[in-house]
């Protein structure tokens, strides 16, 4: 992983003015902010995310392309969605319907 201690990943997420809550009382906004960092920040070719913004206000949409931009710059970023505003940086798009019989 990118970041070494709990509190870079708390800070990085968002979520240090929570740090005393167990994850279990999480938001589902909160829980989704630290879901995608621990994927986003690990040390994976790979990043596979499945409507990664479900459950994330406009300003955590902000946030998490900004951690797009910032942290997948060396990786191979899938993304299942069905809304543009989640891959809309993306180099090239696959239509999975274009390709059913």
């Amino acid at each position: 992983m990118l970041v070494a201690d709990t509190a870079s990943l708390l800070d990085i997420s968002g979520l240090t003015a929570h740090r005393h809550k167990q994850v279990q009382h999480f938001s589902s906004g909160m829980m989704q902010r630290l879901k995608l960092s621990l994927s986003i920040l690990s040390d994976t070719p790979v990043l596979l995310l499945d409507e990664p913004t479900s459950n994330l206000d406009v300003k955590a949409s902000a946030w998490y392309h900004d951690m797009i931009r910032q942290y997948t710059k060396d990786k191979i970023v899938i993304i299942g969605s069905n809304q543009p505003d989640e891959y809309s940086f993306a180099s090239g798009q696959l239509h999975v319907p274009e390709f059913k019989r």
